[in-house]
């Protein structure tokens, strides 16, 4: 009997550390954006933006954040393509129409690739499951 529960504990035991080690490396994997996903970022979002908007500027520390752990130095506004809607007084119809009327976005912050729209803050699993959306 002695044997069978030292035998039940060991097996526990494995199972315990083969699920921590795997739960390690799955949430490290994740909750940082690769260089390649930040690349295609760049290359083919646009961010819509006010300078007033608290989900916009919770979005670009987040994307800061990602450029500096990448020891990328560039600041986020020259990394990325950013569409500044406080350009035009705050008239958000005036801001989007003259981008071009057809796009319909109605609020910031709005990534925009390949011609669809993703309005609201996105978090890194977002960030991450739109680009393999997209890509």
């Amino acid at each position: 009997m002695k044997k069978v529960v030292r035998n039940i504990l060991f097996i526990s035991a494995i199972i315990v550390v083969v699920t921590i080690i795997f739960l390690v490396f799955y949430f490290k994997s994740s909750t940082h954006l690769t260089s390649e996903e930040l690349q295609f970022l760049s290359t083919n979002a646009v961010i819509y933006t006010q300078k007033t908007c608290g989900h916009c500027i919770n979005q670009f520390a987040l994307l800061n954040a990602e450029l500096k752990y990448h020891n990328i130095n560039e600041d986020f506004q020259q990394y990325f393509k950013i569409f500044d809607c406080s350009l035009s007084q705050g008239n958000m119809n005036t801001c989007f129409n003259n981008v071009d009327p057809s796009k319909n976005i109605l609020g910031t912050p709005t990534w925009e690739i390949h011609g669809h729209k993703y309005p609201g803050y996105l978090t890194i699993s977002g960030l991450k499951d739109l680009i393999k959306k997209e890509s």
